[in-house]
């Protein structure tokens, strides 16, 4: 990720009214840079990858995790990404085959 791209989407989160659609944005976005940088085949995602990604070291409010958490949520009710586990903890996972790792694959070229 380019440090413009992180400081622009931490200025984002600042902001108090942001909606699930905005979160959906922001997490597809972080998805496709994990993407990005994984050598594999497969990538697990959970809301604190995603926030460690972005943030890293840096304290955030506790409804940004709950928010990617539902935007994963939705992520995945729209057949963009897959549950890997259940339960408490939900992990997702993006396979090589899926339109999201294609589309950052294009990218990265």
């Amino acid at each position: 990720m380019d440090k413009r791209e992180v400081e622009a989407l931490k200025e984002m989160f600042k902001e108090e009214d942001l909606g699930l659609a905005d979160y959906v944005i922001f997490t597809r976005w972080a998805i496709i840079h994990l993407i990005m940088d994984t050598k594999g085949d497969h990538v697990v995602i959970t809301p604190r990858k995603i926030v460690k990604r972005v943030f890293g070291k840096e304290h955030v409010r506790p409804h940004v995790y709950s928010m990617i958490g539902h935007a994963l949520r939705r992520l995945y009710e729209r057949g963009e990404i897959e549950l890997w586990r259940g339960g408490l903890y939900r992990k997702y996972m993006v396979r090589k085959g899926s339109p999201l790792w294609r589309r950052a694959k294009r990218m990265r070229r």
